[in-house]
């Protein structure tokens, strides 16, 4: 009887050793039930959310094995933040995913994607906050796997990867990332995001992302292949805009009198940045941290920042990043803060009805894409004052940082504030 007995755990021993614990993900998708979310005469952001989010649960279960995907809502139902963040947590998830979409009040030319995760800090839970700065990196790397497939499949503007407090990535105990994929306001996203073949297009790159972020977790390549994406951009084609690279130029200007803004003939070459045309408006509440130059009549003052060098990131004791170190880093570069409302493949007239009537603007141009922004500081806090007033007339509008001429990502700029 020993015998046997013996041979039963010597054979069944390797098969209980060997066999795989199955990861578990979850999807959420965005809004639900009573609440819609952005919405068009057309659609509802909560339908679109739970089409993609279900599409995508599908190609994770007869592509990838060892997954198991959960939804937070199989259909349409109302949860609250904090439910969808329990339903994670006590599934031991290695991931979660929440699925939304983009919406500017008032504009209907906004298009392209982007992806969020946490900072730093933001609860008063320690256990969440040593969660979150284990799992920053892999946060980070899934947003980044997002933007870059958006960019193969479809979706040829990026928004980027930013930080930001959003609860479902506050309060998750794993790698999450809130991504947004096209904006409901502008009538050509409406109709691909509410499309079957744009809706499939979508849940394929979400799924790639997803594979390709498992692949290289697997693979222990986190920080080598977090560093590549954050020194391209997650670039995959040449329409997706980086965060930090490329030929920019920012350029200040302020006006007594609104004047239209005259075109520069300076022509871009490979090693000068490509031509920033100012834009000028008149002036309102909105804008609080850039003050007017004294001028006669339309006289301009206009300050051009000269280029540099693309700023390199020191390794951090949370981020352990394998930066590339050939580039010198340029100390004496001023790090800037400005808001950005809103980016157009048009170029706008200073008079242009959609700045509603914001002063103090400044235009990045690259590629043929118009990154329109409002106030320049080196005031962080100060920055953020502005943004709040600025969201109550752009609700959309964000942070964005330069070091000297070159974009630089909000979390790279938070690194290089004092202490």
């Amino acid at each position: 009887m020993r015998r046997y007995i013996f041979l039963f755990f010597t054979l069944i021993c390797p098969i209980i050793l060997t066999a795989k614990v199955r990861k578990v993900w979850v999807i959420d998708p965005g809004h639900g039930g009573n609440d819609h979310g952005c919405e068009t005469s057309m659609t509802m952001e909560k339908d679109i959310n739970l089409k993609i989010a279900k599409r995508v649960a599908e190609l994770v279960r007869a592509n990838i094995p060892g997954i198991t995907v959960k939804l937070t809502r199989e259909y349409d139902k109302y949860l609250t933040l904090d439910q969808r963040c329990v339903f994670a947590n006590s599934a031991n998830a290695e991931l979660f995913l929440s699925v939304h979409v983009n919406f500017a009040p008032g504009v209907n030319t906004i298009c392209g994607t982007e992806t969020f995760y946490g900072p730093q800090d933001g609860t008063n839970d320690r256990n969440l906050e040593r969660l979150r700065k284990k799992n920053i990196q892999k946060s980070e790397l899934m947003a980044w796997m997002m933007q870059k497939y958006y960019g193969q499949v479809g979706r040829p503007i990026s928004r980027g990867v930013k930080r930001e407090r959003y609860y479902v990535c506050l309060y998750t105990q794993m790698p999450a990332i809130l991504t947004e994929i096209g904006f409901l306001s502008t009538p050509s996203e409406e109709r691909y995001m509410t499309s079957k073949e744009g809706q499939e297009e979508i849940a394929q790159c979400i799924y790639r992302g997803l594979k390709d972020y498992n692949e290289t977790v697997d693979r222990d390549k986190i920080q080598s292949t977090l560093a590549l994406l954050r020194r391209t951009g997650g670039k995959s084609n040449q329409n997706v805009i980086p965060e930090g690279k490329g030929p920019e130029k920012l350029t200040e200007t302020y006006l007594a009198d609104a004047k239209p803004a005259q075109a520069e003939t300076t022509q871009p070459t490979t090693t000068q940045p490509t031509v920033v045309q100012p834009v000028t408006t008149q002036p309102t509440s909105a804008t609080t941290t850039a003050t007017a130059a004294t001028t006669t009549q339309t006289a301009v003052t206009q300050t051009t920042v000269t280029p540099t060098k693309p700023v390199v990131t020191k390794e951090s004791q949370d981020s352990k990043l394998l930066v590339d170190t050939e580039e010198p880093e340029e100390l004496d570069e001023p790090l800037l803060f400005s808001v950005q409302i809103f980016s157009l493949r048009a170029k706008l007239q200073p008079t242009d009805p959609r700045f509603k009537g914001l002063k103090d603007l400044l235009v990045v141009e690259r590629d043929g894409l118009y990154k329109y922004l409002c106030g320049t500081t080196k005031d962080y806090a100060g920055a953020r004052k502005l943004l709040e007033k600025v969201r109550e007339t752009f609700p959309d509008a964000f942070l964005v940082a330069y070091k000297g001429n070159h974009q630089i990502s909000m979390s790279d700029a938070i690194e290089l504030l004092p202490k």
